[in-house]
């Protein structure tokens, strides 16, 4: 995969555009970002649509060249990235990233500025108002226009607009940037893998005014499983000039709307959390609809939340599939949440029995896997949790039931390529260093 012919254009009404030519065996892709012109940085290098990048690349099993210069704290970062993404899913292949190496430095940025991504979702809502202590409240907030390829051009000028007043709310201004990533991440991976590199190289190219940009967590401390969004992932996408940070995971989503409720309860009718459907508001049938349905009816506060439906068909919640372990966690959780009696009880049911129904192999394919013993071939699992196997969640999810149900690490996958370099360099033994190790 190969990086050419970076421009920045001036487009109208103080606004640029800077974008880059990314080809690769079979295809090739303008790959471009557009925002106002004091917000997306000058600089030349390539660091941003590099990040964005990487994770197609390894799964493309291609190297990466960059015909341009990226930052050198981000070139380390990309190879623990690489080592991290191919221990969640042996089949992601580590690049060698071939570019210049330059100090992206600060200097030409009028003034330090904490940003916060922000899409009205619950996440992004609660990055927006939570008093932090270690890392700044963000000053701006930013909107990504292009990033749910299930809007047609009238909603999303629209979703913009109440972006604006939800951030109105919120009390903080708001920037409206515009990209065409998912066009091509989406040719790779899905967007539960890509979204991390993505707003993550997003944030770099916007050091014209931002130094830091915080990322909503999409989970909390339960469930530490492998997502494009991760602790342990995006503050590595930062540059000399831009720091991402990923936001606390002291709570989950149902906690994040507890909290909503308990301080914030102005911001509940400016909630959109689904991309399930073509419109402004929310379709009450999805699983991401109703697990926040459930999280605002255990606070008492579904009603306040005016763009869900105003009930919750509990024949559509025992009807959800949850697709990895994370979100089986999340249901859990909600369900943990709500009385045991009148409808609450009768929701934490049907939760109940959609978890069971996700974890559980159908009849048809118990059949197939014995159909796959009789014929003395890998026996296969599965179960909807389970697809795609390929995404980096879901090839943890199927190496843990590899593991605990056929006691084979890694099932068919092969082991992990994350293993040390030769060149890996360690601390020498030495005074201070020579002590035992029980580990």
């Amino acid at each position: 995969m190969r990086l050419t012919d970076h421009r920045r254009t001036e487009i109208a009404d103080g606004r640029v555009r800077q974008s880059v030519t990314v080809s690769w065996t079979g295809g090739e892709h303008d790959l471009w970002l557009e925002g106002p012109t004091d917000l997306l940085g000058t600089a030349d290098d390539l660091s941003g649509f590099t990040t964005m990048a990487m994770l197609p690349a390894m799964a493309a099993a291609e190297d990466l060249q960059v015909d341009g210069a990226i930052s050198a704290q981000l070139s380390h970062g990309l190879g623990e990235v690489a080592a991290i993404w191919s221990q969640w899913n042996p089949r992601l292949r580590r690049p060698q990233i071939t570019a210049d190496l330059v100090n992206t430095g600060a200097s030409h940025r009028p003034e330090a500025n904490t940003a916060a991504y922000f899409s009205r979702g619950v996440d992004s809502l609660y990055s927006a108002v939570v008093t932090r202590t270690e890392v700044p409240s963000p000053q701006r907030l930013v909107f990504v226009d292009g990033l749910e390829p299930t809007h047609s051009p009238g909603v999303a000028a629209a979703e913009a607009r109440l972006a604006g007043a939800a951030a109105d709310a919120v009390g903080l201004p708001v920037d409206v940037v515009a990209t065409d990533a998912r066009s091509f991440t989406d040719r790779f991976r899905g967007w539960g893998d890509s979204h991390g590199a993505t707003l993550a190289g997003m944030a770099t190219l916007l050091s014209g005014g931002v130094d830091t940009m915080i990322v909503a967590s999409s989970y909390g401390a339960l469930v530490p499983a492998p997502y494009g969004s991760h602790p342990l992932v995006d503050t590595r996408f930062s540059t000399e000039a831009v720091t991402v940070e990923h936001d606390d995971v002291l709570f989950s989503r149902v906690g994040k709307v507890f909290a909503l409720v308990g301080s914030r309860p102005d911001l509940l009718p400016h909630i959109k959390v689904c991309f399930f459907h073509d419109g402004t508001d929310n379709c009450g049938r999805c699983p991401k609809c109703l697990h926040t349905m459930a999280s605002l009816f255990a606070a008492g506060a579904l009603d306040q939340a005016t763009l869900f439906p105003s009930t919750i068909d509990l024949d559509e919640v025992r009807a959800v599939r949850l697709a990895g372990i994370e979100k089986v966690a999340n249901f859990l959780e909600v369900a943990r949440t709500l009385p045991a009696h009148g409808f609450g009880g009768e929701l934490r049911a049907a939760m109940l029995h959609a978890v069971r129904c996700s974890v559980r192999p159908t009849n048809r394919q118990l059949l197939g896997r014995a159909v796959d013993r009789l014929a003395r071939r890998p026996a296969r699992w599965g179960g909807p949790w389970l697809e795609p196997e390929n995404a980096v969640d879901h090839g943890f999810t199927v190496n843990a039931r590899s593991l605990l149900v056929e006691g084979t690490p890694f099932g068919e996958h092969g082991r992990s390529a994350a293993v040390p370099s030769p060149a890996t360099q360690l601390r020498p033994r030495g005074p201070g260093n020579d002590r035992g190790s029980n580990g």
